[in-house]
């Protein structure tokens, strides 16, 4: 009879799976009811967030930690934006935003690059170099017209800086170190959602790791129809991009190889669908510290004269001269593929260099002016000629976009000069729609 099957149970094997059940079912509901009360104790017990990397952070700590961790986390963000949860008025804003650009807008197509830790060496007013940093190709089509933009953070956190530029607000790390870690996937009424609302296909070419700065979630919130990373790191994916030419000696892909490639996935998407605006952002890699450079494929071209020595301004330097080179070729190419459009390039960042803002103080980068090592420096293309506009904050890319695409009838219309509690409060209704849909 089955009651026999009884006497055959290995009941010490069922005793470990229940008390694992039963520890998970406790951790569950400590997570459910006391978020606070589990980051506390994974805080006393040293837990080691990367906060650039999940899997790294996977890696140090076990999944179930990890676990435990981020839903603890995102319980805690739902709970602190909830004031922000009926926001009934954002998302009309949001949707009115859309429908303005799609009525009165040109559809020209936008490219946004944000290059990282591109540093321009000319603004050291206490360095001297061999010769100009700037390749001449760059200079016979920037010249002077390259302005500022001034950056949330200073020598790293570059998707803070992402998230400024792609989302319209600032950084204010309210919920956690870095933004991109709150977001789920939800829309959060960013440009990229916003554009993408008024017809555009909108593209991310983020050359890195997808795991990084939660990014592939981030980046789905933030808008992106289509997002792109190299094979290498993301096989099961669709994507164009590939890092098997990256030099060993560099680590990162250089920006020219990674600008080829985009150039012919524009070339292909103009081709296949000219009757749809596009939206193509590119997140660069190549220029971040220690700034290795091939010197088999990439000689050095200049040195210089400091006040001490770091090594790390000498080699960014001479990387800054081949990718102004590479820089310039880029814009050119785009300019011949799409004339009527508009163009942007912005550093994510300043590097930290040997010495960090002593290496900026003691070489005197922009004189010392006040908060010096926030500015970073903006390329502006439109319609095929470099335009310089008056210093913005990266918060202030989306408006300047916006404006671009309907001949300067949107900020004329809406508010694009918030202040500073209206951008905080902004920032809060946008974050709470990333945490949750609710």
């Amino acid at each position: 009879p089955p009651v026999l099957l009884l006497a055959f149970v290995n009941y010490r094997r069922y005793w470990r799976v229940l008390t694992v059940a039963g520890l998970a079912l406790l951790g569950a509901a400590t997570v459910e009811f006391f978020p606070n009360a589990v980051l506390s104790g994974l805080r006393l017990a040293h837990l080691e967030v990367a906060i650039y990397s999940d899997a790294q952070s996977v890696n140090d700590n076990g999944r179930l930690t990890m676990v435990l961790y981020f839903e603890a986390s995102r319980r805690v963000a739902i709970k602190q934006t909830g004031a922000y949860r009926k926001r009934g008025e954002y998302d009309q804003e949001v949707r009115a935003s859309a429908d303005f650009i799609r009525k009165n807008g040109n559809h020209h197509n936008v490219y946004l690059v944000v290059l990282e830790s591109w540093v321009d060496p000319t603004l050291f007013r206490g360095v001297t170099f061999s010769r100009d940093p700037r390749h001449p190709d760059f200079t016979q089509l920037v010249g002077e017209e390259q302005g500022f933009s001034i950056s949330p953070v200073f020598g790293g956190g570059t998707a803070q800086a992402e998230f400024e530029a792609l989302c319209g607000v600032p950084a204010l790390n309210q919920l956690s170190e870095i933004e991109f870690d709150v977001f789920t996937g939800h829309a959060a009424g960013c440009m990229p959602g916003i554009l993408h609302q008024a017809g555009y296909a909108t593209y991310v070419s983020n050359v890195y790791q997808p795991d990084y700065f939660n990014s592939t979630k981030a980046y789905t919130g933030i808008g992106f129809e289509k997002l792109y990373y190299p094979i290498e790191y993301s096989p099961d994916r669709e994507t164009y991009l590939t890092v098997s030419n990256a030099s060993d000696a560099e680590t990162y892909l250089f920006d020219g190889d990674l600008f080829n490639q985009n150039l012919a996935f524009i070339a292909r998407t103009l081709r296949e669908r000219p009757e749809q605006p596009i939206f193509n952002y590119v997140l660069t890699m190549y220029g971040h510290e220690p700034h290795d450079i091939d010197t088999q494929l990439r000689p050095l071209v200049l040195s210089m004269k400091a006040p001490h020595d770091d090594q790390q301004l000498l080699r960014a330097s001479n990387q800054y001269w081949y990718r102004t080179q590479a820089i310039a070729s880029y814009i050119r190419a785009l300019i011949k593929l799409d004339p009527q459009s508009l163009i942007i390039l912005v550093s994510d960042h300043v590097p930290p260099l040997n010495e960090g803002t002593k290496s900026y103080k003691d070489f005197r980068y922009l004189d010392n002016i006040d908060d010096s090592t926030h500015m970073n420096r903006i390329v502006v293309v439109e319609d095929g000629k470099v335009v310089r506009h008056k210093t913005i904050h990266h918060y202030n890319i989306p408006s300047l976009i916006y404006d671009y695409l309907t001949s300067q009838r949107y900020c004329a219309q809406n508010n694009c000069d918030l202040s500073k509690a209206e951008r905080e409060n902004k920032y809060r209704l946008l974050i709470s729609r990333a945490v949750s849909p609710m």
